[in-house]
């Protein structure tokens, strides 16, 4: 069950990467009071148009899957993060 969630979120990661680009430049284009009426508001249908993702955003370990004990800065569980703690540098055990 985890597996198909860690799938699932990596998709939906690759899917946003694919169009962070059109959707920042709709944005820029519906907030840019310059151009005529008619253009941004096809820019915000289009804008409604794009679905990334569903309303509820579950935190996951991209790793293991887990939901409890997630680090948001990491993106990591707090075990996967204690055994990957040892290879970066930057962190030391207090």
């Amino acid at each position: 069950m985890q597996k198909y969630l860690v799938i699932k979120e990596r998709n939906k990661r690759i899917n946003f990467l694919n169009l962070e680009s059109e959707l920042i430049t709709l944005r820029s284009i519906v907030h840019d009071c310059r151009l005529s009426l008619s253009i941004r508001w096809l820019a915000s249908l289009r804008l409604n148009q794009k679905r990334l993702t569903s309303t509820n955003k579950i935190n996951r370990c991209f790793i293991s899957g887990r939901s409890s004990g997630y680090n948001r800065f990491f993106r990591l569980s707090r075990l996967q993060f204690r055994q990957k703690a040892d290879k970066l540098a930057f962190l030391k055990k207090v």
